[in-house]
């Protein structure tokens, strides 16, 4: 029997944050978090969500809210991303 392998069984969720009180995660923490910042949303533009493949490009990504704060199409991104 040939198992079918969904993308969502390959793709890891990662969150990164630079909290208004830095006191909550560690100093090494912060220094990863800002470094990945400035690599993936050196435009500040919150929230992001990037896609990126297994070699570390970008596939894909989405920037701030939508004027009423519709999360929707967050939630297509990653249902595209997953599926």
């Amino acid at each position: 029997m040939i198992q079918k392998i969904l993308k969502r069984d390959k793709v890891v969720l990662l969150m990164v944050d630079i909290p208004y009180r830095q006191d909550i995660i560690s100093e090494d923490q912060l220094k990863k978090n800002k470094l990945l910042r400035k690599k993936y949303n050196p435009q500040n533009s919150f929230p992001t969500l990037v896609g990126l493949s297994a070699s570390g490009h970008e596939i894909n990504r989405i920037s701030a809210y939508s004027f009423l704060r519709d999360t929707s199409r967050h939630f297509k991104f990653l249902d595209d991303l997953i599926n």
